[in-house]
């Protein structure tokens, strides 16, 4: 079935407000040009709650199309990924575990990846650098994460903007900066999220028991984090304490931190639930 009006519509209709809407039409129109023209296309990088949203209505409307939607942000664990739009006869089947691979193997990459280094120990942060690529005049769609270490950071832009970042991106304040370009995301120098792994019980998978839990506070504490909307699901905010809680999940709570829920099952003598959670620390 070809990407019809009715389900533009329906695509559309997902939007949760007027820059959503943007959003989504912009990622229709790269989605039909990958139908029309039997190629791969690739957007500009989303947050993890566009994601979300992305993710969730192209299950509805991408059954029916002979299309494949791959996010990509450099890396498994990338915070920021670009969606891409591919054709189906070219992969099978793709999850984060050999998502690297198949974008490396059919050549499809859309992003660029630098290193900086500094002069001085205490270097620019997270801010410094992200406002220095701005002042270049580069869109913070273009941009996804970027990695500090002991040494300076790892940047990763689309591939549009590589030639400004290479050629122009030389100092963050009053920090100069070496910048060298990487051949691709396997050369990034970064580990792996390091998890504290928890294991708590609850009365319920509600997401006010979890939310409890996992950063020990009150019920009460919790309900009133969730109802002010600091709280996300898979990126998503999510206003109801009762809200279940499903096993992968990415919990994130403003002010507090992100947890994966790594395993749901089994009961404590008292009846209560077991749930295996991942600190990201």
């Amino acid at each position: 079935m070809a990407l019809s009006r009715d389900l533009r519509e329906l695509w559309l209709a997902g939007a949760g407000s007027e820059d959503d809407r943007l959003m989504l039409a912009r990622l229709w129109d790269l989605a039909a040009r990958a139908e029309a023209r039997s190629e791969t296309t690739a957007g500009f990088f989303l947050d993890e709650r566009q994601q979300a949203k992305v993710s969730a209505l192209w299950r509805r409307v991408g059954a029916r199309v002979p299309l494949r939607l791959l996010m990509w942000g450099g890396r498994a664990e990338a915070d920021r990924k670009v969606p891409l739009f591919v054709p189906e006869y070219l992969v099978s089947s793709a999850d984060d575990a050999d998502l690297q691979t198949i974008i490396t193997g059919l050549g499809i990459d859309p992003l660029a990846y630098f290193r900086v280094e500094f002069s001085r120990q205490d270097g620019p942060g997270h801010r410094d650098l992200l406002g220095a690529l701005l002042g270049l005049g580069i869109d913070r769609n273009r941009t996804g994460d970027i990695l500090l270490h002991d040494s300076g950071a790892e940047l990763i832009v689309t591939q549009n903007v590589a030639e400004t970042v290479a050629r122009d991106f030389r100092q963050a304040g009053h920090f100069p900066l070496n910048v060298q370009s990487l051949g691709s995301a396997e050369e990034l120098r970064v580990s792996v999220p390091e998890l504290r792994i928890l294991r708590v019980t609850v009365a319920s998978l509600r997401l006010d028991n979890v939310l409890a839990a996992v950063w020990h506070l009150n019920r009460e504490k919790a309900k009133e984090l969730i109802t002010e909307g600091l709280v996300t699901l898979d990126g998503l905010a999510e206003l109801r304490p009762a809200k279940t809680v499903r096993e992968g999940q990415l919990l994130r709570c403003r002010g507090f931190g992100k947890a994966r829920v790594l395993h749901v099952g089994g009961q404590s003598r008292k009846g209560r639930e077991w749930v295996e959670v991942g600190l990201y620390v």
